[in-house]
């Protein structure tokens, strides 16, 4: 359900900028694999930033909203490391830095759908 394994996906073995020209189908596709791992109460992994204190407060509390079970975990790394991974990072590794934002947009879209309360 990550977007940029979606968008990898979908490129086929060509390179393009993320999200380019694919960006509709990678977010018709992710959205009906959340829907479909939210409504199976199927565990999902979200790698995230999570520097934007109001869209993580909102990604919880949509999840609280459906009665999902949250586990936070927070990694960090010095600021020299970080940059030497970016620089080590593959063309088919995209960065949280780039999908998240589309992440946060599947849940706004898909959760209240599935809201019963």
């Amino acid at each position: 359900m990550d977007a940029g394994d979606i968008f990898i996906e979908l490129s086929e073995g060509e390179f393009y900028d993320f999200p380019s020209h694919l960006e509709d189908e990678m977010n018709r596709i992710g959205k009906e694999k959340l829907k479909k791992a939210l409504t199976g109460r199927k565990n999902i992994v979200l790698e995230l930033i999570g520097n934007d204190v109001a869209l993580m407060t909102e990604l919880i509390d949509l999840l609280k909203k459906i009665d999902y079970n949250i586990n936070l975990e927070h990694l960090t790394c010095d600021v020299d490391t970080a940059v030497e991974r970016n620089k080590n990072r593959s063309d088919d590794n995209i960065s949280a830095y780039f999908t998240e934002l589309y992440h946060f947009g599947w849940f706004r879209d898909v959760i209240p759908a599935l809201d019963t309360k």
